[in-house]
């Protein structure tokens, strides 16, 4: 018994002290791998120095240009549309009641351009017999008026050519002679183009229906009939517009602090690819529920503007001017913690430092914004970064990752 006890504790003790052994052992080992490991840094959001040699930097296209200062009135930004110019409209309409049919070509779609004396449809009158001899008798009077306002207008022209001959050959004729000619020359022109109006106003109505042709040409703004479709006299069936001559129509609220004699606003034409321009002033006109709208002038060489885009105009204020810089838009990097550009501060040992600084865009301006910036690197005369920029930030990005992975 004794001797069992003996072995037992002899074969603990063996146990105890190899346990701890172990454990002395392999501490250092363990708390090492417990050691916490420090987090990546994060892309740095403070102005960052970009630094590059002369071959980088043609590699990359920067391009510098001197920062200008600026002065813009202060805006109130205005939804609108565009809309069709009524000097630059023509509207087609069926001469008569009737059913619209197809003629050489199919009926055009909006945004389509058409050249002037297409025919883009055949119109079937409903007349009664009674009504068809009256036109036709109405169309042959009218033809005999044209052919005799014409007839008097070749007269009065030869006669006034006789009278101006007579009067400057010794005073045959008088100067008071002279200008009863020209006035009688002036009526009968007036006489052959309300002749002319009065007989296109009455189509000639045959067997095939009258042919509903364009006088000018343009592009599709709106279709208002169908093929097959029942009309009656003097409705619309297209309208056709000047994509180079539209109308911004911009509501207003009232009470809005809007200067009434302004010249001309920034509109910018919202879309895939945003345009900026300037638009003038043509008139104010009431709005609804009190308020007003601006109709501006949108003058551009963009055939894929028609009526209906949505546009923003950024309409002067009745405030004092702002002073800032004005940044091209190619110039600007927006990202999530706000607007930035980049500036060349300085070359040194064959290096060209560039410094990311941030900005605030006070208002649009032509190609760009107004800005303000409180870092002195920014100031009127220094060297903006206007090409490139965006290679600079991924070269500023890539320095950050390699000092996060070097440390």
């Amino acid at each position: 018994m004794t001797a069992t006890r003996i072995v037992l504790g002899v074969t603990f003790g063996a146990l105890v002290g190899f346990g701890a052994g172990y454990a002395l052992w392999h501490r250092p080992h363990d708390t090492a791998a417990a050691a916490p490991v420090a987090a990546e840094p994060e892309a740095a959001t403070e102005p960052g120095n970009v630094a590059l040699d002369q071959a980088t930097v043609q590699r990359l296209g920067i391009v510098t240009a001197p920062l200008a200062a600026a002065t813009l009135v202060p805006t109130f930004a205005a939804p609108g549309r565009l809309v069709a110019d009524p000097s630059a409209t023509f509207v087609l309409r069926a001469p008569l009641p009737g059913r619209l049919s197809a003629g050489p070509r199919e009926l055009p779609h909006i945004g389509e351009a058409v050249a002037a004396d297409t025919v883009v449809a055949l119109l079937l009158p409903r007349l009664t017999v009674a009504e068809r001899t009256d036109l036709t008798q109405r169309r042959a009077q009218a033809a005999a008026d044209l052919a005799a306002a014409t007839a008097a207008l070749a007269a009065a022209k030869q006669e006034l050519a006789r009278t101006r001959n007579l009067h400057a050959n010794g005073n045959a004729a008088s100067a008071r002679a002279v200008e009863q000619a020209e006035l009688e020359l002036q009526t009968q022109t007036a006489r052959r183009d309300a002749g002319e109006q009065v007989l296109a106003s009455l189509p000639d109505v045959g067997p095939a229906g009258v042919a509903l042709t364009l006088p000018r040409g343009g592009v599709v703004d709106d279709v208002l009939a169908h093929l097959g479709e029942e009309v009656e006299a003097g409705a619309i069936v297209l309208q056709l517009g000047d994509p180079s001559h539209l109308l911004a129509r911009i509501d207003v609220p009232a009470g809005t602090a809007v200067d009434d004699a302004f010249a001309s606003a920034t509109l910018e034409l919202l879309g895939a690819t945003p345009t900026t321009l300037a638009a003038p002033r043509l008139a104010w006109v009431a709005g609804g529920n009190g308020d007003r709208a601006v109709l501006l002038t949108v003058t551009t060489a963009d055939g894929a503007l028609r009526p209906g885009l949505p546009v923003l105009a950024h309409l002067p204020r009745r405030a004092q001017p702002l002073q800032g810089m004005h940044l091209p838009e190619a110039a600007m990097l927006r990202r999530g913690d706000g607007a930035w550009v980049f500036v060349r501060v300085g070359t040194e040992a064959g290096a060209t430092t560039f410094r990311r600084l941030p900005v605030q865009l006070d208002a649009p301006a032509p190609d760009g914004w107004l800005a303000t910036s409180a870092d002195a690197a920014l100031v009127p005369g220094a060297e903006l970064v206007i090409g490139g920029a965006g290679a600079l930030l991924s070269v500023e990005r890539q320095h950050v990752a390699d000092a996060a992975e070097g440390g």
